[in-house]
């Protein structure tokens, strides 16, 4: 996740000063905006999206649309509630600690997402024979799982950047081990 400069927050806190001159209300405030502005980013993404995707024949696009709201809801969701708790903290371990779980669980949703996407479009690749002849039925599995562990794998890599964690000193780690042991 971004890391949210001091500067930022002040600047923020200068802005949200408008409304109020407590801390607290300020943070009241930039929930409620994040909340709004959740809410119209879902709903700009996905009707502007939808307008494009009316047009065509197949069901692909609805379906992937269908799943989009949630993750960029509780995304843009929980950015606004990092800087509204950021106002409110002035210890940085918390504030270390709180970005990074946020930025955990950003990549949680977004992994989520990528497998469902992953679900959704092998299924109608396997419908759609003349579209793509490697997935068919028999393979549709294989394709999907090794898909799925990319995606997985890819998730793990970025929490462990996000907690700032060396992942490749583990990936050593754990090659080593592997020839250790076998």
């Amino acid at each position: 996740m971004m890391p949210l400069k001091s500067s930022f927050i002040e600047s923020l806190k200068n802005g949200l000063s408008v409304f109020s001159e407590n801390v607290y209300i300020q943070a009241l405030v930039a929930v409620v905006l994040s909340l709004a502005l959740a809410k119209l980013s879902d709903w700009i993404i996905t009707r502007v999206i939808m307008r494009l995707t009316r047009k065509t024949k197949s069901e692909l696009d609805d379906r992937l649309i269908k799943i989009l709201h949630r993750p960029i809801f509780v995304t843009v969701l929980l950015i606004g509630l990092t800087v509204s708790f950021l106002l409110v903290t002035s210890s940085e371990s918390i504030r270390w600690f709180w970005k990074n779980s946020v930025a955990t669980l950003v990549i949680l949703i977004w992994v989520t997402f990528g497998v469902q996407v992953c679900t959704i479009v092998y299924s109608w690749l396997t419908k759609e024979a003349k579209r793509a002849r490697a997935i068919q039925p028999a393979t549709r599995p294989l394709f999907e799982t090794a898909t799925k562990l990319v995606l997985i794998a890819l998730g793990i890599y970025f929490i462990l950047v996000a907690w700032g964690v060396d992942p490749f000193g583990w990936l050593a780690t754990a090659g080593i081990a592997a020839v250790a042991l076998g």
